[in-house]
């Protein structure tokens, strides 16, 4: 019993820290939203966009190595600061190529890709560049961290970004007035200075070592993860380029409001999984046939933690669009309830995307990904002209639900691994259906903001009442539960 406690503490602590520097701009929203005009706010998330476009390009996804060969050289301690110092070396030499490349050719990028001309290559894409350069080396610790399951050191890699990078930014905005072309360089200034101090101290322990048999079976690994990575990030963020070309940067400043804080689900639902997928990963190792019904537990728990989150939004987002918004975000009340849904389709994803991984058939990964980007696009150039800000969530909704029935049915050609997951599929399949109910009511009935209210209250309650159901079928605690 100790040690489940320990593994939910620790998974807890972990998904938690894992949440906040990822983040940090989304605690700063009330800021952004009362010191810059919509405009602003919208050049502010096209260069977030930007920087998550190319932080996995940077790398090419050599950071993902760690947490597959890192249980492979546990046993050897020697080996495993040979791994971790070719990685580090490996990342640096590549961020800096890539990142002289896109330099050459950011500009053209952006002249093609982009109408406003406010938002040009210097500073905001240059600036993007800069952030997304040591991400790659910040994920890379975060992994060791994990698997090392040094929770100290992952406590004050995570805080510390978190903290330094709001800082500098509140600092900016609140007492410098800063305008949105100077503010766009703090983030990547700290992110520089943080990365360099941690690569020394580490480098300082482990040595500079390299090896390039490490280095090629991590290329192995991480390339066909690529496609997936890059593909996932450019077709989620087309929409965006879309909107920005057929509407104007204040719709442009709304829709990104209302992907943000569906985001920031994802974003935890992510944190939550890398927080988990190393017990997932040790027990499947360990035995795939037995240990089926341990994962398939963790990812029951994790569904419900998902749906206290999304209904937790869902009942509060009234609350925040009326009384803390300024006019122009009212359409938020009934956006966000429907751009929530995407976040309840990814953890399907994530379920049956595992497999795939662990029996190393990642093809179906980035295949899935390809066909998800490839009818995103279509969608929103049939959806955003006619429908506006609805049409380009409808776009990602339909194409996202393509792709998990592509990795669903790739999954199930694995014949000796099947998960036990009906309920919480089927209760999240549920608070589909009811979050659609929320969001088409509440847009019709938008004037009418207390029974806005009572229909925010709708996946609350039935997120309590499936708490309920859970708790007295398994005969637990809620704070067993927790």
């Amino acid at each position: 019993m100790k040690g489940k406690k320990d593994f939910i503490a620790s998974g807890a602590v972990y998904t938690i820290l894992g949440f906040l520097p990822t983040a940090s701009r989304f605690f700063l929203f009330p800021l952004f939203l009362h010191y810059l005009y919509p405009d602003d706010f919208a050049l502010i998330g096209l260069n977030t966009m930007v920087a998550g476009i190319l932080a996995p390009f940077m790398t090419l996804g050599l950071e993902q190595a760690m947490n597959k060969f890192y249980f492979d050289f546990i046993k050897y301690p020697k080996i495993e600061k040979t791994f971790l110092s070719t990685l580090i070396i490996s990342i640096f030499c590549f961020t800096i190529l890539l990142g002289v490349i896109f330099i050459i050719v950011g500009p053209h990028l952006f002249a093609i890709s982009f109408k406003s001309h406010r938002f040009r290559f210097f500073p905001f894409g240059f600036t993007a560049l800069l952030t997304a350069m040591p991400a790659g080396l910040y994920s890379l610790y975060l992994n060791y961290l994990r698997c090392r399951k040094d929770l100290k050191n992952y406590i004050i890699l995570n805080l510390g970004f978190f903290i330094l990078s709001s800082l500098g930014e509140i600092i900016g905005i609140v007492f410098l007035k800063m305008r949105v072309e100077h503010l766009v360089w703090i983030k990547p200034a700290i992110s520089w200075a943080f990365v360099i101090v941690t690569t020394t101290a580490i480098l300082w322990k482990t040595g500079i070592r390299f090896d390039k048999r490490l280095l090629r079976i991590s290329l192995n690994y991480s390339t066909p993860l690529l496609p997936h990575l890059i593909f996932s990030l450019v077709f989620v963020y087309t929409d965006r380029i879309m909107i920005e070309n057929n509407l104007n940067l204040t719709y442009l400043a709304i829709y990104n409001l209302t992907m943000a804080i569906s985001s920031i689900i994802d974003i935890f639902e992510q944190a939550l999984r890398n927080a988990t997928f190393p017990n997932i990963f040790k027990l499947l190792k360990e035995n795939v046939y037995t240990n089926v019904e341990a994962v398939s537990r963790i990812h029951t728990i994790n569904g419900l933690i998902l749906m206290g989150i999304v209904s937790g939004v869902a009942f509060m987002t009234p609350v925040g669009v009326f009384y803390f918004l300024k006019p122009v975000y009212q359409p938020l009340a009934y956006l966000i309830p429907f751009a929530l849904i995407i976040s309840v389709i990814r953890f399907f994803y994530i379920v049956y995307a595992e497999p795939l991984f662990f029996f190393k058939k990642i093809k179906h990964v980035s295949t899935s990904t390809f066909l998800q980007g490839s009818f995103s696009i279509l969608f929103n150039f049939l959806l955003i002209p006619r429908f506006g800000l609805p049409g380009a969530i409808l776009a990602n909704i339909i194409s996202k639900f393509i792709q998990v029935v592509f990795i669903y049915l790739a999954s199930a050609s694995i014949k000796i691994f099947k998960y036990k997951v009906r309920f919480i599929l089927s209760s999240n399949f549920v608070m589909i259906g009811i979050l659609v109910c929320v969001s088409s009511l509440s847009g019709y009935f938008l004037v009418n903001k207390l029974l806005v209210h009572m229909l925010a209250c709708l996946p609350l309650i039935f997120t309590s009442g499936i708490l309920y159901y859970y708790i007295r079928k398994n005969k637990v605690s809620f704070k067993q539960l927790w």
